[in-house]
C-alpha cells in the first residue's frame, strides 16, 4: 500500500508539473515553431501561454548560457542568485526542449528518485553497514518529505538536487565513511547554490580535514574545472566577475533588496524577512497582498541592523557549538546532529529562505527521530515533539494569514534548539 501510494502521489505531482512546465494553457497559431527553448513561454511568446513553472526559465538559462554563451546575470530579464555552474547543471535537462514534456519529466523524475533516496539515507545513517533498514522509519521520513516535495518539484525548483547530496554526505559523515565522497557532495551543492558553502565552515571548525578537502576539490571542478570546459577559462572568469557585480555586491551593501524587487514577502520565512515584516511598514503578503504585520515602523536601514545582530549571534552561536562538540569520540548522534544544524543555519542566516528551500528541515527531523527511535537515545527522544512541531508549523504555512507570522521560521528555529541541545547533552554525556 505504501509503494502504491508513492507513485500515485508521484504521478500526480509529476503530471502537474510537466503540464506547468511543457504544455500550453493556449495555443494561439496554427502551429507551434519555437528556434531555440529561450522563445518558449518567456515574456515576447506569442505562440502559446504556459502555467505557472520555474521550469521554462531555468531550460532557457542552461541553454543560453551554455550553447548561446550568454551571461546569466546581464542578458536575462529575471536575473537568478545562482552561481553561474548552475546553467551547466541544468543543461541536460535543457537539451529536451523540442520534445515537450521529456526535459521537465526527467527533471521531476530525479528530484522525485532523489526525494525517496533522501528518506532512507535518514532512515539508515545510525545502523552499522549491513543491517536491515526500519521501513517503519524509511516510511515517516517519506511521509514528512512528501509534502515538500510537492511544493518544490510541482513548479521544478530545484531544492531536490541539493537537499539529496546533503543527505547522503550526512549519512558518509554520521557513520564515518567516505569522508572525501561525502565532502564531494557538499561542494557540489554549493557549486550549485552557494550558500551549502556554509558546511566548509562546519567542517573547518571540526577539523574534518578529508571531507573538507573532498568538499573544496568537488567545488573546484564544479566551479573551476567545468566552467573552464563549457566556456573556456577567461569565459568562466567573465561569468564569475558578472554574477559578482550583479549578485555578491548588490547583496553585501543592500542585501536581498539589491536584485529582487519585493524580497520580503510572505513567501520568505528568513530571519531577515521577518524582521522587515514585523519591523517596517511594507506590504508582508504575496502578490497583491496589502496586508501589513509590522508591530514598530522602522526604516529599513535600521530593521538592516537588527537583522544584522541577530544573524550574527546566530552565526557564532553555530561556531561556538561547531567547536564544542569537537572530538574524536563522539557518537554517531553527536555527529548527525551537528551536521543537521548546518542547513538549518542556511534557513536563518540568508536573506532569502523561501518556503521551498525548507525542504531542509527533513534533514534535522530526519535526525531527531532516527536518534529517538533507532538510537534510543535520551536527548533524541526527549525532543521528538520538536520534531512534530516543527512540521506541523510548516504545514500552517499554508494559510496566507498564518504565513504571513513566519511559521516557517518558528519551526526552523525549533528545530535549532532541538539539535541543539541533542549535541550538547550527548557530548557532555560521552565526557
Amino acid at each position: 500500500m505504501f509503494w502504491v501510494a508513492v507513485v500515485v502521489y508521484g504521478l500526480s505531482i509529476g503530471v502537474s508539473a510537466v503540464t506547468r512546465a511543457e504544455i500550453p494553457r493556449k495555443i494561439l497559431v496554427p502551429e507551434l515553431r519555437y528556434d531555440s527553448p529561450m522563445q518558449i513561454g518567456g515574456a515576447k511568446d506569442t505562440q502559446a501561454e504556459y502555467g505557472s513553472s520555474e521550469f521554462r526559465e531555468f531550460r532557457a538559462l542552461g541553454w543560453g548560457t551554455v550553447v548561446k554563451d550568454l551571461d546569466p546575470y546581464a542578458d536575462y530579464r529575471h536575473v537568478r542568485a545562482y552561481p553561474p555552474f548552475f546553467g551547466i547543471a541544468f543543461f541536460p535537462f535543457s537539451v529536451f526542449w523540442r520534445w515537450p514534456g521529456v526535459g521537465s519529466g526527467l527533471f521531476f523524475l530525479v528530484g522525485y528518485l532523489g526525494g525517496l533516496l533522501a528518506a532512507w539515507v535518514l532512515a539508515v545513517w545510525w545502523q552499522p553497514q549491513g543491517q536491515k533498514v526500519k521501513f517503519g522509519l524509511f516510511a515517516l521520513n517519506w511521509i514528512l518529505l512528501a509534502p515538500f516535495i510537492g511544493s518544490v518539484l510541482a513548479r521544478c525548483e530545484t531544492d531536490m538536487l541539493v537537499i539529496t547530496p546533503v543527505a547522503v554526505a550526512l549519512m558518509f559523515f554520521a557513520q564515518g565513511r567516505r569522508r572525501f565522497t561525502a565532502g564531494a557532495l557538499l561542494g557540489f551543492a554549493a557549486s550549485f547554490k552557494v550558500l551549502p558553502a556554509l558546511f566548509g565552515v562546519y567542517l573547518l571548525c571540526q577539523r574534518r580535514w578529508r571531507c573538507l578537502s573532498g568538499m573544496v576539490a568537488g567545488g573546484l571542478v564544479c566551479t573551476v574545472l567545468m566552467s573552464a570546459v563549457v566556456w573556456g577559462p577567461s569565459g568562466a572568469f567573465e561569468k564569475h566577475m558578472s554574477w559578482y557585480r550583479h549578485i555578491i555586491a548588490p547583496y553585501r551593501t543592500e542585501g536581498a533588496r539589491g536584485f529582487i524587487g519585493r524580497p520580503y514577502r510572505s513567501t520568505n520565512q528568513s530571519l531577515t524577512a521577518a524582521i522587515h515584516r514585523f519591523l517596517t511598514p511594507i506590504r508582508a503578503g504575496k502578490d497583491d497582498d496589502t496586508r501589513m504585520v509590522n508591530v514598530l515602523n522602522l526604516s529599513p536601514e535600521q530593521a538592516d541592523r537588527i537583522a544584522s545582530v541577530l544573524c550574527g549571534a546566530v552565526g557564532l552561536g553555530l561556531v561556538a557549538l561547531w567547536v564544542i562538540c569537537r572530538r574524536k569520540e563522539e557518537t554517531a548522534a553527536v555527529r548527525a546532529a551537528a551536521f543537521a544544524t548546518v542547513p538549518l543555519g542556511i534557513l536563518l542566516l540568508s536573506g532569502v529562505s523561501l518556503t521551498t528551500h525548507h525542504v531542509n528541515l527533513v534533514v534535522p527531523c530526519g535526525v531527531i527521530i532516527a536518534c529517538a527511535v533507532g538510537l534510543r537515545d535520551e536527548a533524541g527522544q526527549r525532543w521528538l515533539w520538536a520534531a512534530l512541531a516543527a512540521m506541523g508549523l510548516c504545514f500552517l504555512g499554508a494559510s496566507r494569514t498564518i504565513l504571513l507570522l513566519s511559521p516557517f521560521l518558528a519551526g526552523t528555529v525549533l528545530l535549532l534548539v532541538a539539535v541543539g541541545v541533542i549535541v550538547i547533552q550527548d557530548r557532555l554525556g560521552a565526557s
